[in-house]
């Protein structure tokens, strides 16, 4: 019976801090329940130790199985229906590598969906990270801030600085 509350304790803690994309380091402050002797550092590195790692790679492969086909690519979103014209069910890298936005706004300022090597002008990137002011709004659709900004907005920026291949 301990193991198994052990075990459900630990999903818990894995689901809860990947879904919030939290990865912070510790503040290093006292808390109720932080244990704040000589050995309070070695907690903290215990705990952080416990964190869940980021496991994608920088690839468009990676990507795909452990970010788009989980968050992108469901109901009406960009499978088969291409919300906003986007499918990524298909050969992703022709669907947005050099490709021209279709959202208005972004369209109407030459925005390019994944510009090779240059993350800080991908449209697709700075509709994860937040986009500008009449280009549309944060995917995912609902979200009010990045999702999951340290793993997979990283490798998807990691990705697009390292040349967007195939």
């Amino acid at each position: 019976m301990r193991r198994l509350s052990l075990y459900f304790i630990s999903i818990v803690l894995l689901f809860g801090a990947a879904a919030c994309g939290d990865s912070t380091e510790p503040s290093g402050g006292d808390t109720a329940g932080t244990n704040t002797g000589s050995d309070a550092g070695t907690n903290q590195d215990a705990a952080m130790a416990d964190a869940p790692a980021c496991e994608i790679e920088p690839t468009l492969a990676s990507l795909n199985e452990n970010y788009f086909s989980k968050s992108c690519t469901f109901g009406s979103c960009h499978s088969e229906s291409k919300a906003g014209g986007l499918d990524l069910t298909g050969d992703i890298h022709a669907a947005l590598v050099n490709v021209p936005a279709v959202f208005a706004g972004a369209a109407a300022n030459g925005k390019i969906l994944v510009v090779p090597g240059d993350p800080d002008n991908s449209y697709f990137l700075q509709k994860l990270e937040g986009p500008d002011a009449g280009e549309g709004g944060i995917m995912p659709l609902g979200a009010q801030e990045p999702m999951d900004p340290a793993c997979r907005i990283k490798m998807v920026r990691q990705w697009i600085a390292e040349g967007a291949n195939p």
